[in-house]
């Protein structure tokens, strides 16, 4: 008898056995795969941000747009929706009739995401109903005001997200002044509240400048970071300089002067925190000079595709085989089908190069 022919099937099912078991855990409070550091390769969230007001997710085109947001081959998408405030000291946060997504119009986002085989992150955010300031400015004199107002606000979205299956749940969006170490407590009995409601993972969306100041990522599953890091002040920057500068790039940008490492900089904040890296956003607009302030959305410009695009090539390159890198959302993808296009100057990729660069990337 040849033993062999029977021990080399055991041993294949062993060693099979034994990476499923290292590859998958599960969460010991909600019973659901728990995120872990991943082996390289494939991104778990291949994702794209969803992005609309006043019940755009429900206009007759909607429908089109995620059939198109589908063939670029991603599997996730973050869905967006705004509430407000009067000033930017406000302690009252409120949906604007005029201007956010009614909880039906959010929930048929997600079904009709769903109905296409996609995941969801649902993203909360915060702005001005005037746009007068953004939620990056908001600071508070009462900070037990503001954040019980807060909580309110995002324990309601925590019920949408649990009731409708949500994959992933952000729980704040560049709140640049209130995520400070100040705020630590108040942060973590929000996080707690949100907890007690949605079971999924959560993660928070940390500006690229202010992520390693955030002090509550361990109360968290995901870190996640908004990552407009500056790469390039050229006109059209090179996709291999743009590669380069993820290693090694002197900003001008006031928010954060001097020479980083990026890539560098968010491993090691990764190895100190123990959770994987998610990019909550990532976006370029087609434009000249696109890499020098990625953030800044509202500079007049001058269409160029190929900034875009190569900052997409790049940055796909760049993180496609880190294990401790969960996944990216671009920003951002419109309800209407015919965004985009030739000639706008905007972050979105529809109907653009950059567009085509994310299918070659993702589809198998």
């Amino acid at each position: 008898m040849n033993v062999y022919r029977h021990v080399t099937p055991l041993i294949v099912i062993l060693l099979l056995t034994v990476l499923f078991v290292g590859v998958v855990t599960i969460h010991p409070t909600t019973g659901k795969a728990a995120p872990v550091l991943h082996a390289g390769g494939a991104l778990k969230y291949k994702g794209i941000t969803y992005f609309g007001y006043a019940d755009e997710y429900d206009s007759p085109g909607s429908n089109v747009s995620l059939n198109a947001l589908k063939s670029t081959g991603a599997n996730y998408v973050a869905v967006t929706v705004m509430q407000y405030l009067s000033n930017s000291t406000s302690n009252t946060i409120f949906p604007d009739p005029n201007q956010t997504e009614s909880d039906a119009s959010v929930i048929d986002a997600i079904n009709e995401i769903h109905a296409r085989g996609m995941g969801v992150m649902l993203k909360p955010m915060l702005d001005s109903t005037n746009r007068s300031f953004g939620q990056g400015d908001l600071t508070t004199t009462n900070p037990a005001a503001w954040f019980a107002s807060y909580s309110t606000f995002i324990n309601h979205y925590a019920q949408i997200a649990q009731k409708n299956h949500v994959e992933l749940f952000c729980v704040g969006c560049e709140l640049d002044h209130l995520d400070t170490r100040i705020y630590d407590a108040n942060w973590r009995t929000v996080i707690s509240g949100v907890r007690a409601i949605y079971k999924g993972p959560l993660t928070y969306a940390a500006n690229w400048w202010r992520y390693r100041g955030v002090p509550f990522w361990n109360a968290l599953d995901y870190i996640g970071i908004d990552a407009y890091f500056p790469l390039s002040t050229a006109q059209t920057p090179a996709e291999v300089d743009l590669v380069g500068a993820w290693s090694g790039y002197f900003s001008t940008i006031s928010l954060d002067i001097g020479y980083h490492n990026w890539l560098q900089e968010i491993e090691a904040q990764q190895a100190c925190v123990g959770k994987p890296v998610l990019f909550t956003e990532i976006g370029y607009r087609s434009c000249d000079y696109t890499a020098k302030n990625p953030g800044d959305w509202d500079k007049t410009a001058v269409y160029n595709a190929s900034g875009q695009t190569n900052c997409y090539e790049a940055a796909l390159q760049v993180f496609a085989n880190k294990p401790w890198f969960a996944g990216m959302f671009w920003w951002s993808w419109q309800p209407n089908p015919k965004a985009g296009g030739a000639g706008d100057t905007d972050y979105t990729p529809q109907n653009k190069p950059a567009q085509n660069v994310l299918t070659a990337d993702w589809l198998p």
